[in-house]
C-alpha cells in the first residue's frame, strides 16, 4: 500500500504544537511558583478564623495616609517659618517677609506721641515719639507745641518756645525717639501740649497727643540718643 506524501509533514506539525503547548504550560507553572515563593508564608490562621490573606492593601486608606503625613510635614514648616518671620520682624529685619511681588507689604507702624515731664529750672523737655514695630520704611512725624489747658496753663513764649519739627524713623532705628522743646520758665504743675501735625507719612497715627508737666516731684523724661544721626547734605560748587 502506497503511504500518503504529506503523512511526514502532518506529524512533524502535530508534534511541533504539543511542544509548543508542553512548554508553555510548564513556564506558567514555574512563574506561579517562583511567584509564591517570592512572598513571606503567610502566618497561621488568627484568633476568630481571620487569616492574614484576608487582609488586603487599601489605596485609599494608604493615600489618606500619605496625604495626612505630607499636610502635617507643611503646617510644620509653616510654623517654623512664621516663628523665623517673627524672629526677624522683632529685629528690624524683613528681608524674610513675602513681598509676592510687591503685591504684599508688612503693617504699617503706629506712631504716637508720650506724656514727658521736666523739673523746675530745667531748659529742656524731652517729649517721646514712639513706633509699635519696625518698619522696612521710613516714617516721618511731624509735631508742634499748644498751650496747656490744666490749672496751670503753659504759654509760648512764657513758660516754653514753641516748635514745630519732623521726627524720622529709618528702617533699623530705635522704636522710640525724642523731640526738644526748649523751656523759658518751668513753674511746678504748668503744662503745655505736644501734638502730631497730621497722620504720619508712611505709617499710622496712635496716640495723637500728651501732656508735657513741669513736675518736682518726678524724675524727667530722659533724651533718646541711641540710633543714627540725621543725613545732613552740604551744597557744592555754584
Amino acid at each position: 500500500m502506497k503511504k500518503s506524501s504529506f503523512s511526514r509533514p502532518l506529524s512533524g506539525a502535530l508534534f511541533a504544537c504539543l511542544f509548543v503547548v508542553c512548554v508553555s504550560a510548564w513556564g506558567l507553572t514555574s512563574n506561579a511558583g517562583f511567584q509564591r515563593s517570592d512572598h513571606v508564608a503567610p502566618p497561621p490562621a488568627q484568633a476568630g478564623g481571620k487569616h492574614a490573606s484576608d487582609d488586603k492593601f487599601n489605596p485609599l486608606a494608604f493615600m489618606r495616609s500619605a496625604i495626612d503625613s505630607a499636610t502635617a510635614q507643611q503646617l510644620a514648616s509653616a510654623d517654623t517659618s512664621a516663628a523665623a518671620f517673627s524672629l526677624s520682624t522683632n529685629a528690624g529685619d524683613f528681608a524674610g517677609f513675602d513681598f509676592a511681588n510687591g503685591t504684599r507689604y508688612p503693617e504699617q507702624a503706629i506712631a504716637s506721641v508720650g506724656s514727658a515731664t521736666y523739673q523746675p529750672g530745667a531748659s529742656v523737655a524731652y517729649v517721646p515719639i514712639s513706633l509699635d514695630r519696625p518698619t522696612p520704611n521710613t516714617v516721618i512725624a511731624r509735631v508742634m507745641t499748644e498751650d496747656g489747658t490744666g490749672l496751670v496753663r503753659g504759654v509760648a513764649g512764657v513758660n516754653y518756645q514753641p516748635i514745630y519739627k519732623s521726627v524720622i524713623f529709618r528702617p533699623g532705628d530705635p522704636l522710640t525717639k525724642t523731640v526738644e522743646v526748649p523751656i523759658i520758665l518751668g513753674i511746678p504743675q504748668a503744662d503745655f501740649i505736644v501734638r502730631f501735625v497730621e497722620a504720619p507719612w508712611g505709617g499710622k497715627m496712635g496716640t495723637d497727643r500728651a501732656y508735657v508737666q513741669c513736675d518736682f516731684l518726678k524724675e524727667a523724661t530722659p533724651a533718646q540718643t541711641a540710633g543714627r544721626e540725621a543725613r545732613t547734605f552740604t551744597p557744592s560748587r555754584t
